[in-house]
């Protein structure tokens, strides 16, 4: 009879142990969404009237308010999050849906058909030393154009399109979770570029509005 109810206890220890290895879900995931959306750094593009992308980055913050940073532009906004679905109003009355992962958004639904999201994802927190001593090379959207820009260890950029449009030396400075490229520190910058892939993605806007997607030379 003693050796039945040590065993009885001992299978009663058992059992919750055995529940808690056994239940590994999150027991509330879209809070655990929303913090990794609030944590992560976040870039993409979009176009308008299928024009060329414009590059931006946008940070989520608690409380649900937002702040997208892109050339020339600084957008105060809100966000709202129910289970994987969320919704991105700015203050400029531009707005879209979409699901959401902890890496990136997907399905995207605008409030303007003009307005089209190309992506928008997870990137590694921007540095200027990633550009220190280096050179990139790439093309420009939609043409065979190419691009090439070249950092020194200020850094400050040589940028040129083969179009002549970018001249002079550019200062860098971190804005959101990208970079401006000034031609002087109080002036309107000309491009703004983010990190996405080991690629820089790009809009530049001075004569013309361009686009650019370029890789690091090795």
């Amino acid at each position: 009879m003693k050796t039945h109810l040590i065993l009885y206890a001992l299978l009663l220890l058992l059992i919750p142990a055995c529940s808690d290895s056994d239940s590994e879900s999150d027991p509330d995931p879209e809070s655990s969404l929303r913090n990794k959306i609030i944590d992560a750094k976040w870039t993409g593009e979009y176009r308008y009237n299928s024009e060329v992308n414009t590059t931006f980055s946008v940070s989520f913050k608690k409380g649900d308010s937002l702040t997208w940073y892109e050339l020339n532009k600084l957008i105060a906004g809100t966000w709202s999050l129910e289970s994987n679905a969320i919704e991105v109003k700015l203050a400029d009355g531009a707005s879209f849906k979409a699901s959401v992962t902890a890496d990136e958004f997907e399905n995207f639904i605008t409030n303007d058909n003009a307005f089209e999201m190309d992506n928008l994802r997870t990137s590694e927190e921007v540095s200027l030393d990633k550009l220190r001593n280096t050179t990139w090379t790439g093309t420009m959207q939609n043409t065979t154009q190419q691009v090439n820009l070249e950092f020194d260890n200020g850094p400050r950029a040589d940028v040129s399109l083969n179009i002549g449009i970018f001249l002079d030396p550019l200062n860098c400075v971190v804005y959101g979770n990208g970079i401006l490229l000034t031609e002087d520190l109080s002036n309107d910058p000309v491009v703004y570029m983010v990190f996405q892939d080991e690629l820089l993605i790009g809009t530049g806007n001075q004569n013309k509005t361009t686009s650019f997607t370029a890789q690091k030379d090795e």
